[in-house]
């Protein structure tokens, strides 16, 4: 898979296609399908996405048209740094993710509508919703992050 898809920067969208852009289905190699040869590749894709993002999210890919962020790839993203900062043996590497995903879930935040609902996308800008709202699926990633980053404590 990395000898198809990846690039120096990360995975990109269609293999053997370089110019086809950086891709946050990378994410989606850590959770939920936990390829743990991917990781590298997916982790660095990840948070150059995330360097690039903006104030409500980051945009599907880096290819993407428009700037428009996009809430379910910033949730599963979330999701998967979440999930790598919980498995990383180093700290340096562990906090890197773990504070990535806490940004992304704070874009989250300021991506919702003042009722909570997230939208599939918002304006770069203004932070109105573009599209559908609610999204279940951004929800659901979202409540998936949060789970990674404070897991429920068990009983005993």
């Amino acid at each position: 898979m990395v000898k198809l898809f990846g690039t120096a920067e990360g995975l990109v969208r269609r293999a053997g296609d370089p110019g086809s852009g950086l891709d946050s289905a990378a994410a989606w190699a850590v959770e939920p399908f936990g390829l743990r040869r991917l990781y590298p590749a997916a982790r660095e894709t990840m948070l150059r996405l995330a360097r690039r993002g903006g104030r409500f999210g980051i945009t599907p890919g880096t290819a993407w048209p428009g700037d428009d962020p996009w809430t379910a790839p910033t949730a599963w993203t979330a999701w998967s740094l979440a999930a790598l900062a919980r498995q990383e043996r180093d700290p340096a590497k562990a906090r890197t993710d773990r504070r990535v995903a806490l940004h992304l879930v704070a874009d989250l935040r300021r991506a919702a509508t003042p009722t909570g609902a997230l939208p599939e996308r918002v304006d770069a800008r203004t932070d109105i919703p573009r599209s559908t709202t609610p999204l279940a699926w951004s929800h659901a990633f979202a409540i998936l992050a949060l789970l990674e980053l404070w897991p429920p404590q068990e009983k005993g």
